[in-house]
């Protein structure tokens, strides 16, 4: 099952992402509270906005309830963020691949609090990522196949102090039993060249970054 949460950052190229929403075919779809504001914007009707509601436009609400979107009000102060609610709901519906958008610009520690985000899915075995324009962002926790990527630019960013014993098989600058640390850049911008490459590692917590400039 594939589920869709809509943010509250930056959505500028609006095209972009209707693409993105036809081409994947959703089947549940989420905001996190002003993602709402979003979801109208691109001319997306979301099933569900979460959150304590105080970013999402009257005029967006009235016109999605007319739709018979649902609404789920929380309170203000609370531990989750709108958009790790909105995730849990995605969870609990019983996604196991989910697509996040909204997630990145504007404050960055709410583009780096959903980043992390992406860890306690992996370690469920969902398969997640941010999408913007410019940037995908997905987090490995184990050895990782790469399909049908030839040409992208990647950036390999250790999130945990070390990531052991990595090898890559299919990139232009190749690794083999080495190790990445958290701080330093050697993973920025490799390439793929192969439509079947591999990361390989041992242990540790990757941060996988396809980028289009």
């Amino acid at each position: 099952m594939k589920g869709l949460l809509i943010a509250n950052g930056p959505v500028d190229d609006t095209e972009f992402y209707k693409k993105l929403a036809f081409k994947e075919e959703f089947d549940i779809i989420i905001c996190a509270d002003g993602g709402g504001n979003n979801a109208r914007k691109i001319g997306i009707v979301p099933d569900l906005v979460i959150g304590d509601l105080d970013s999402i436009s009257s005029n967006t609400k009235q016109e999605f309830i007319a739709q018979g979107v649902r609404f789920e009000k929380h309170p203000i102060e609370k531990d989750e963020t709108d958009t790790e609610l909105a995730l849990q709901r995605l969870v609990d519906s019983g996604c196991d691949e989910i697509v996040m958008i909204g997630c990145t610009g504007g404050r960055f520690d709410h583009t780096m609090a959903n980043v992390f985000l992406l860890i306690e899915l992996a370690k469920k075995n969902i398969h997640s990522k941010i999408v913007d324009e410019q940037n995908e962002i997905q987090i490995a926790i184990k050895s990782t196949k790469i399909f049908e990527r030839k040409g992208s630019t990647i950036s390999l960013i250790p999130i945990s102090d070390t990531v052991a014993g990595i090898t890559l098989k299919g990139f232009k600058y190749p690794l083999k039993n080495e190790n990445l640390y958290v701080g330093l850049s050697r993973g920025i911008s490799n390439i793929v060249v192969d439509n079947r490459s591999e990361i390989v590692f041992e242990k540790g917590i990757l941060m996988l970054v396809y980028s289009e400039d």
